[in-house]
């Protein structure tokens, strides 16, 4: 049975969409969870990295996460009467809420579509079912091969493909140089104000475990979807022509 141009196209989306919505799913849940949090401070030893006890990190972690949420609009945090963030941080987390905020509006609409492409392979599965492994590889081919590139790149010139990855998330001027730490602030702070202290926080180890987390996951799904497929072009009688 023949299949349509724009039917391959919808089978890929599938797969694509898939991929989209398991990192969303993914990352919202660990990004909200305070447990999470704690566990990599004990794991990267953030207590003596930021000079904070348990029970203020813990504070400050609320607050972080209810300010990634839209619970409140300062991230500000006082502790023995001293504020814990630079203005730079300040800034650089609004910008960062200001993207995680669109990605989860992003993930609702693929969300969407995604149901919307699924009711119609369900619809002509009889039809499309032969062809559904097929085109998913393809898709996960050109994902590879484009990952692969920029990680050779990533590994040939590490900072410029740094630099490159931050000025396509942050084409402002300013947003871009905001997202870049060093003991010297973009802006004028208070004296005693560490500029690092939300990277010591969150810190490379935090968000390395954050990126495994969101590759096995996504490894499981993938490998579900596959199986899926080949299961139901072998076996699975649809019930709607």
């Amino acid at each position: 049975m023949k299949i349509k141009w724009y039917e391959k196209v919808m089978i890929g989306l599938f797969t694509f969409f898939l991929i989209i919505i398991t990192i969303w799913l993914t990352v919202v849940p660990i990004t909200k969870s305070k447990a999470f949090y704690m566990f990599e401070y004990k794991k990267n030893d953030t207590v003596n990295e930021t000079g904070y006890t348990t029970n203020e990190l813990s504070i400050i972690t609320d607050k972080m996460i209810a300010f990634l949420f839209n619970k409140t609009d300062d991230m500000q945090v006082l502790i023995n009467d001293e504020i814990v963030f630079s203005n730079q941080a300040l800034y650089h987390m609004r910008d960062v809420r200001t993207l995680y905020t669109g990605g989860q509006i992003i993930g609702w609409i693929v969300l969407v579509f995604w149901l919307a492409i699924g009711v119609y392979l369900v619809m002509h599965f009889k039809r499309l079912r032969p062809h559904l492994l097929k085109y998913s590889l393809i898709v996960l081919l050109i994902i590879f091969v484009v990952l692969l590139i920029a990680g050779i790149f990533a590994m040939v010139d590490f900072n410029t493909a740094f630099d490159v990855f931050h000025r396509i998330i942050f084409p402002d001027a300013q947003k871009y140089d905001d997202a870049f730490f060093g003991p010297v602030s973009n802006y004028d702070e208070l004296p005693g104000v560490d500029n690092l202290m939300l990277i010591k926080i969150l810190s490379i180890g935090l968000f390395m475990d954050v990126g495994l987390i969101i590759g096995v996951v996504l490894f499981i799904v993938l490998i579900a979807w596959f199986i899926t497929c080949i299961v139901l072009r072998k076996k699975y009688k649809p019930i709607i022509e």
